[in-house]
């Protein structure tokens, strides 16, 4: 009869357990979601190192903002991140004035990114759009 309850206690201890693993994974998403968090966080890495890019593009010989695409300056970085290092496509550049601009990203988990963790500058990060709008020194 002992052994019967044991088997039972250790039953229940397994079903306990798996419901909690499977709840975890149903929470957070699991190793997929965790990879595509992760992909994301380098996106917006690369949106932040284009963003100081353009403000060294921008100073060398008083030209300003680039007008449509970004010129590639030894001087300002060997190799700007241009292109999404995952799906290959250009990140958007997109001046908006003399002294603002937006670059863009496609993101696989938009929602969890948050503008306050990630950018200090003087700009902006919309997570819906995938786009920092930036506000350059005049």
């Amino acid at each position: 009869m002992i052994m019967g309850r044991d088997r039972l206690a250790l039953a229940g201890i397994a079903a306990g357990a798996l419901a909690l693993a499977v709840l975890g994974i149903a929470t957070v998403g699991g190793p997929q979601t965790a990879r595509a968090e992760r992909r994301d966080a380098l996106r917006f890495e690369d949106l932040n190192a284009l963003a100081q890019y353009i403000d060294c593009v921008s100073a060398q010989g008083g030209a300003g903002l680039p007008q449509a695409s970004l010129p590639v300056l030894s001087a300002c970085a060997e190799d700007p991140p241009l292109t999404d290092d995952f799906d290959g496509k250009p990140y958007l550049y997109e001046r908006l004035s003399a002294s603002s601009y937006r670059i863009c990203a496609r993101f696989e988990i938009p929602g969890n990114l948050r503008s306050q963790n990630f950018w200090s500058g003087k700009g902006d990060f919309a997570p819906s759009t995938g786009c920092l709008t930036v506000w350059a020194d005049e």
